[in-house]
């Protein structure tokens, strides 16, 4: 997913009425508090003296409750999953530059040990056998 899909998720949400959505559906139940219809109710439900910004109401043979509880849970967990969204491309970001300076590291340890090797067969006149030997037993010896 993009950064720009992930905006546009956010947008969306951004712009849908704020505040706590339920629903008065019930999957193990047709009886509902207002009757047989089904509702989501959208409001401040963390403010006691507030009043619900809108009802949106079904047809009173819609049987799809598990639908209704979909849409109004929705609203609560898109913030949620978009903020677990950035939290793990964060994540992934450091893990990247870490394994870069590991590389990086890696990468000047074995030009030093070249460089090393090379010093000891070509300045010293060692054989080059011997040396890869004893810099292969100082590894083990770590």
């Amino acid at each position: 997913m993009t950064d720009a899909e992930l905006m546009a998720i956010e947008e969306r949400w951004k712009k849908a009425t704020s505040g706590t959505w339920i629903t008065t559906a019930n999957p193990d139940s047709a009886e509902t508090p207002w009757g047989w219809n089904e509702v989501i109710a959208v409001g401040d439900y963390d403010d006691p003296d507030a009043r619900l910004d809108h009802i949106v109401q079904t047809d009173e043979l819609d049987d799809r409750s598990e639908d209704l509880i979909f849409i109004a849970e929705a609203h609560q967990d898109v913030p949620a999953l978009l903020a677990e969204v950035r939290r793990l491309r964060d994540e992934v970001k450091q893990a990247k530059a870490e394994c870069n300076a590991v590389r990086l590291t890696e990468a000047r340890y074995r030009q030093a040990y070249q460089a090393f090797e090379r010093m000891l067969t070509h300045d010293y006149g060692l054989d080059a056998q011997d040396v890869a030997a004893w810099l292969h037993s100082l590894d083990g010896a770590s």
